[in-house]
Protein backbone atom coordinates (compact mmCIF):
# COMPACT_ATOMS: atom_id res chain seq x y z
CA UNK A 1 0.00 0.00 0.00
CA UNK A 2 1.18 3.28 -1.04
CA UNK A 3 0.80 6.15 1.97
CA UNK A 4 -0.88 9.32 0.30
CA UNK A 5 1.74 12.28 0.02
CA UNK A 6 0.75 15.35 1.22
CA UNK A 7 1.57 19.12 1.06
CA UNK A 8 2.73 19.60 4.52
CA UNK A 9 6.25 21.16 4.77
CA UNK A 10 8.76 22.03 7.44
CA UNK A 11 8.91 25.72 8.70
CA UNK A 12 11.72 26.89 9.57
CA UNK A 13 12.04 27.44 13.51
CA UNK A 14 12.66 30.81 15.13
CA UNK A 15 16.54 30.31 15.86
CA UNK A 16 17.14 29.50 11.88
CA UNK A 17 14.99 32.65 10.80
CA UNK A 18 17.31 34.70 13.21
CA UNK A 19 20.57 33.05 11.99
CA UNK A 20 19.69 33.05 8.39
CA UNK A 21 18.82 36.71 8.50
CA UNK A 22 22.27 37.63 10.69
CA UNK A 23 23.75 35.48 7.89
CA UNK A 24 22.16 37.94 5.59
CA UNK A 25 23.67 40.51 7.01
CA UNK A 26 27.28 39.30 7.12
CA UNK A 27 26.72 39.30 3.04
CA UNK A 28 25.39 42.99 3.40
CA UNK A 29 28.46 44.45 5.00
CA UNK A 30 31.07 42.51 2.18
CA UNK A 31 33.08 44.71 0.53
CA UNK A 32 32.52 47.42 3.25
CA UNK A 33 34.28 48.93 6.14
CA UNK A 34 31.78 50.40 7.23
CA UNK A 35 30.14 49.73 11.04
CA UNK A 36 27.86 51.59 11.22
CA UNK A 37 24.09 53.39 9.61
CA UNK A 38 23.97 57.01 9.91
CA UNK A 39 20.34 58.30 10.50
CA UNK A 40 19.66 62.02 10.57
CA UNK A 41 17.60 63.18 13.36
CA UNK A 42 15.09 65.26 11.64
CA UNK A 43 13.52 61.64 10.72
CA UNK A 44 13.49 60.62 14.67
CA UNK A 45 12.73 64.62 16.13
CA UNK A 46 11.33 67.70 15.84
CA UNK A 47 13.72 70.52 17.22
CA UNK A 48 11.73 73.25 15.73
CA UNK A 49 8.54 72.45 17.57
CA UNK A 50 7.27 75.22 19.39
CA UNK A 51 6.23 75.10 23.52
CA UNK A 52 2.64 73.38 23.65
CA UNK A 53 2.90 71.38 20.18
CA UNK A 54 3.09 67.96 19.27
CA UNK A 55 5.99 66.80 16.91
CA UNK A 56 5.11 65.37 13.46
CA UNK A 57 8.20 63.66 12.58
CA UNK A 58 8.87 60.73 9.55
CA UNK A 59 9.22 58.32 12.06
CA UNK A 60 6.20 59.21 13.66
CA UNK A 61 4.43 58.95 10.49
CA UNK A 62 5.62 55.82 9.63
CA UNK A 63 5.13 54.59 13.37
CA UNK A 64 1.14 55.76 13.12
CA UNK A 65 0.57 54.49 9.54
CA UNK A 66 2.39 51.02 9.37
CA UNK A 67 2.09 47.61 11.70
CA UNK A 68 3.70 47.10 15.01
CA UNK A 69 6.04 43.96 13.76
CA UNK A 70 9.33 46.61 12.93
CA UNK A 71 9.36 45.63 9.27
CA UNK A 72 9.14 49.24 8.19
CA UNK A 73 11.49 50.86 10.47
CA UNK A 74 14.21 48.01 10.16
CA UNK A 75 13.94 47.98 6.70
CA UNK A 76 14.07 51.76 6.07
CA UNK A 77 17.28 50.99 8.18
CA UNK A 78 18.47 48.49 5.83
CA UNK A 79 18.02 50.64 2.80
CA UNK A 80 20.29 53.51 4.74
CA UNK A 81 22.79 51.05 5.14
CA UNK A 82 22.63 49.46 1.80
CA UNK A 83 22.04 53.02 0.34
CA UNK A 84 25.36 54.64 1.01
CA UNK A 85 26.97 55.60 -2.23
CA UNK A 86 26.00 57.13 -5.26
CA UNK A 87 23.11 56.84 -7.18
CA UNK A 88 22.01 55.55 -3.35
CA UNK A 89 19.58 53.18 -5.09
CA UNK A 90 19.71 49.49 -4.87
CA UNK A 91 17.26 46.44 -6.73
CA UNK A 92 17.77 43.66 -4.13
CA UNK A 93 14.75 41.03 -4.47
CA UNK A 94 11.93 40.66 -1.68
CA UNK A 95 13.05 37.25 -0.75
CA UNK A 96 16.83 38.38 0.34
CA UNK A 97 15.12 41.39 2.05
CA UNK A 98 12.81 39.13 4.33
CA UNK A 99 15.77 36.93 5.10
CA UNK A 100 17.64 39.81 6.03
CA UNK A 101 14.76 41.21 8.34
CA UNK A 102 13.62 37.90 9.86
CA UNK A 103 10.83 36.72 7.95
CA UNK A 104 9.25 33.13 7.58
CA UNK A 105 6.30 33.42 5.85
CA UNK A 106 5.33 31.92 2.20
CA UNK A 107 6.97 33.45 -0.23
CA UNK A 108 3.26 35.24 -1.23
CA UNK A 109 3.16 36.32 2.30
CA UNK A 110 6.83 37.83 2.57
CA UNK A 111 6.70 39.23 -0.35
CA UNK A 112 3.45 41.36 0.23
CA UNK A 113 4.86 42.59 3.91
CA UNK A 114 7.90 43.72 2.11
CA UNK A 115 6.14 45.24 -0.45
CA UNK A 116 3.54 47.05 1.80
CA UNK A 117 6.80 48.18 3.75
CA UNK A 118 8.09 49.93 0.96
CA UNK A 119 5.06 51.79 -0.45
CA UNK A 120 4.39 53.03 3.49
CA UNK A 121 8.29 54.77 2.71
CA UNK A 122 7.13 55.65 -0.82
CA UNK A 123 4.50 57.51 0.71
CA UNK A 124 6.52 58.76 3.29
CA UNK A 125 8.74 60.60 0.94
CA UNK A 126 11.79 58.55 2.01
CA UNK A 127 12.25 56.85 -0.83
CA UNK A 128 11.40 56.76 -4.95
CA UNK A 129 10.41 53.52 -6.77
CA UNK A 130 10.81 52.62 -10.07
CA UNK A 131 8.42 49.92 -10.49
CA UNK A 132 9.57 46.90 -12.99
CA UNK A 133 7.38 44.24 -14.31
CA UNK A 134 8.77 40.73 -13.85
CA UNK A 135 12.09 42.54 -11.82
CA UNK A 136 12.64 44.18 -8.34
CA UNK A 137 11.16 47.45 -7.89
CA UNK A 138 14.80 49.90 -7.91
CA UNK A 139 14.69 51.86 -4.88
CA UNK A 140 16.27 55.60 -4.00
CA UNK A 141 16.79 56.79 -1.12
CA UNK A 142 14.90 60.37 -0.10
CA UNK A 143 16.15 62.85 2.50
CA UNK A 144 15.05 61.69 5.77
CA UNK A 145 13.62 64.78 6.57
CA UNK A 146 10.42 63.54 4.25
CA UNK A 147 10.25 66.39 2.05
CA UNK A 148 11.07 64.25 -1.21
CA UNK A 149 14.36 66.18 -1.86
CA UNK A 150 17.28 63.80 -3.28
CA UNK A 151 19.25 61.94 -0.81
CA UNK A 152 22.82 63.01 0.22
CA UNK A 153 25.07 61.31 3.08
CA UNK A 154 25.61 63.45 6.29
CA UNK A 155 28.71 65.45 6.38
CA UNK A 156 29.72 68.43 9.08
CA UNK A 157 27.47 70.86 9.61
CA UNK A 158 26.32 73.38 12.58
CA UNK A 159 23.02 72.85 11.86
CA UNK A 160 21.15 71.16 14.53
CA UNK A 161 18.57 69.84 12.09
CA UNK A 162 21.77 68.23 10.47
CA UNK A 163 22.91 65.64 13.03
CA UNK A 164 22.47 62.24 12.67
CA UNK A 165 23.39 59.19 14.81
CA UNK A 166 24.96 55.95 13.85
CA UNK A 167 24.10 52.74 14.57
CA UNK A 168 26.25 49.90 14.48
CA UNK A 169 26.08 47.13 12.15
CA UNK A 170 26.94 44.78 14.59
CA UNK A 171 23.56 45.22 16.20
CA UNK A 172 22.40 43.11 13.37
CA UNK A 173 24.32 39.93 14.28
CA UNK A 174 22.25 40.70 18.25
CA UNK A 175 19.51 37.84 18.30
CA UNK A 176 17.00 40.13 20.61
CA UNK A 177 17.33 42.86 17.99
CA UNK A 178 15.31 40.52 15.96
CA UNK A 179 12.44 40.27 18.63
CA UNK A 180 12.12 44.43 18.41
CA UNK A 181 8.80 45.60 17.23
CA UNK A 182 8.38 48.99 15.56
CA UNK A 183 7.79 50.76 19.40
CA UNK A 184 10.51 49.29 20.15
CA UNK A 185 12.75 50.47 17.37
CA UNK A 186 11.50 53.70 17.91
CA UNK A 187 12.27 54.36 21.12
CA UNK A 188 15.56 53.26 20.56
CA UNK A 189 16.25 55.94 18.01
CA UNK A 190 14.59 58.63 20.02
CA UNK A 191 16.73 57.68 22.97
CA UNK A 192 19.66 57.62 20.64
CA UNK A 193 18.86 60.92 19.26
CA UNK A 194 17.82 62.90 22.92
CA UNK A 195 20.87 61.95 24.67
CA UNK A 196 24.31 63.67 25.10
CA UNK A 197 26.48 61.45 26.33
CA UNK A 198 26.03 57.44 25.80
CA UNK A 199 27.24 56.07 29.53
CA UNK A 200 24.80 58.60 31.34
CA UNK A 201 20.59 58.16 31.53
CA UNK A 202 19.05 60.53 29.97
CA UNK A 203 15.18 61.25 30.82
CA UNK A 204 12.34 63.22 29.24
CA UNK A 205 9.15 65.28 30.67
CA UNK A 206 6.13 64.43 29.17
CA UNK A 207 5.76 67.61 27.63
CA UNK A 208 9.00 68.31 26.15
CA UNK A 209 8.45 63.82 24.95
CA UNK A 210 5.91 65.00 23.06
CA UNK A 211 7.24 68.16 21.91
CA UNK A 212 10.77 66.42 20.52
CA UNK A 213 9.43 62.72 19.51
CA UNK A 214 5.37 62.97 19.11
CA UNK A 215 4.87 58.99 19.91
CA UNK A 216 2.25 58.40 21.67
CA UNK A 217 2.40 57.35 25.67
CA UNK A 218 1.36 53.61 24.88
CA UNK A 219 3.67 53.36 22.05
CA UNK A 220 6.39 54.96 24.38
CA UNK A 221 5.62 52.14 26.92
CA UNK A 222 5.71 49.42 24.87
CA UNK A 223 8.93 50.38 23.17
CA UNK A 224 10.60 51.08 26.53
CA UNK A 225 9.32 47.73 27.69
CA UNK A 226 10.81 45.72 24.57
CA UNK A 227 13.85 47.30 24.78
CA UNK A 228 13.82 45.89 28.46
CA UNK A 229 13.28 42.42 27.33
CA UNK A 230 15.89 42.33 24.96
CA UNK A 231 18.60 43.48 27.25
CA UNK A 232 18.94 46.69 25.48
CA UNK A 233 18.10 49.32 27.76
CA UNK A 234 17.62 49.76 31.79
CA UNK A 235 14.98 51.95 32.89
CA UNK A 236 15.30 53.44 36.49
CA UNK A 237 13.73 55.50 38.75
CA UNK A 238 15.84 58.64 40.22
CA UNK A 239 14.81 60.70 42.68
CA UNK A 240 14.70 64.26 42.24
CA UNK A 241 16.25 67.07 44.22
CA UNK A 242 13.76 68.72 46.59
CA UNK A 243 13.33 72.47 47.38
CA UNK A 244 14.96 73.63 50.72
CA UNK A 245 12.31 73.62 53.67
CA UNK A 246 9.28 71.84 51.44
CA UNK A 247 7.33 69.12 52.94
CA UNK A 248 6.01 68.13 49.54
CA UNK A 249 5.92 64.56 48.77
CA UNK A 250 9.60 63.73 47.14
CA UNK A 251 9.25 63.25 43.18
CA UNK A 252 10.88 61.24 41.12
CA UNK A 253 11.76 60.66 36.99
CA UNK A 254 12.29 57.44 35.03
CA UNK A 255 15.66 57.60 33.10
CA UNK A 256 16.86 55.22 30.56
CA UNK A 257 20.34 54.22 29.53
CA UNK A 258 20.79 52.15 26.44
CA UNK A 259 23.20 49.41 26.14
CA UNK A 260 25.13 48.97 22.90
CA UNK A 261 28.28 49.85 23.89
CA UNK A 262 29.07 45.90 23.18
CA UNK A 263 28.04 46.63 19.77
CA UNK A 264 30.39 49.62 19.11
CA UNK A 265 28.57 53.30 20.78
CA UNK A 266 26.08 55.29 18.66
CA UNK A 267 26.64 59.02 18.88
CA UNK A 268 25.42 62.18 17.68
CA UNK A 269 27.53 63.37 15.28
CA UNK A 270 28.11 66.66 12.93
CA UNK A 271 31.40 65.79 11.23
CA UNK A 272 31.58 62.04 9.25
CA UNK A 273 33.02 60.84 6.09
CA UNK A 274 31.08 57.85 4.40
CA UNK A 275 32.56 55.47 2.82
CA UNK A 276 31.34 54.00 -0.21
CA UNK A 277 29.56 50.60 0.49
CA UNK A 278 29.43 48.47 -2.70
CA UNK A 279 28.51 44.59 -2.33
CA UNK A 280 26.65 42.40 -4.18
CA UNK A 281 22.51 43.04 -5.47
Amino acid sequence: MVAERTNLTTQPSSEEIVTRAKRRAREMKKGSRREEIPVRTRFIRDVDAKKGEKADTPMGRLVKSGSRDGITLRLYLALLWRCSAEPYTTNIPARQWAELLGLAEPEETYARRITNALRRLEEANLIALERKKGQPSMITLLDESGDGSPYLPPRGSKDKRNRWVKIPITLWQNDEFYDLGTPGLAMMLAILAERNDPLEPMWWSIARFEQRIGLTPSTRARGLNQLEKAGLLTDKKQRMPSKPGGFAREAVRSTYLLHLEEHSTPRITTVQTLKEFKSRP
